[in-house]
């Protein structure tokens, strides 16, 4: 179900993973402080369009979405479903991305917000707003355990 990310992607899955998926900062913490808690999540990206995806209990499901910088394309949620609630929207430039024409993820986590099947839709908006793509992702929100 998950994407199979080139070596680029995973510079998003890293930051999710320490900005979004944490309970707290990157700062130091005090000796004997509570760690950050770790979740699970279910990655997908434009070539996992039309699957279903299945979450458990409180499992996260993060969205990355390729697109180019400078060009004025971006991507934007068209229809979110009930079962799920957006925590974090990222905008992910890789490190040796080129400022004008390189690679840019769109990255959207997303948590429970209730149990049943809904449907997630994106378009990838042109400038002017025309509408070039379109990705949709059928989720299933399980009880938590």
């Amino acid at each position: 179900m998950a994407t199979v990310l080139r070596p680029r992607g995973w510079a998003l899955v890293l930051g999710l993973a320490a900005c979004g998926l944490s309970s707290g900062g990157t700062t130091a913490r005090a000796e004997g402080a509570k760690a950050p808690i770790t979740r699970t999540a279910v990655l997908v990206g434009q070539k996992d369009s039309g699957k279903t995806v299945k979450l458990a209990g409180e499992e996260h499901l993060l969205v990355v979405l390729e697109f180019k910088a400078g060009t004025g394309y971006e991507w934007r949620l068209k229809r979110p479903c009930p079962e799920l609630r957006l925590v974090h929207r990222y905008a992910v430039r890789p490190l040796s991305a080129a400022p004008i024409g390189g690679t840019r993820l769109a990255g959207f986590d997303f948590g429970p917000a209730g149990t049943g099947t809904g449907t997630l839709e994106f378009d990838l908006h042109a400038p002017g707003g025309k509408v070039e793509k379109t990705v949709t992702f059928t989720v299933r929100v399980g009880k938590p355990k």
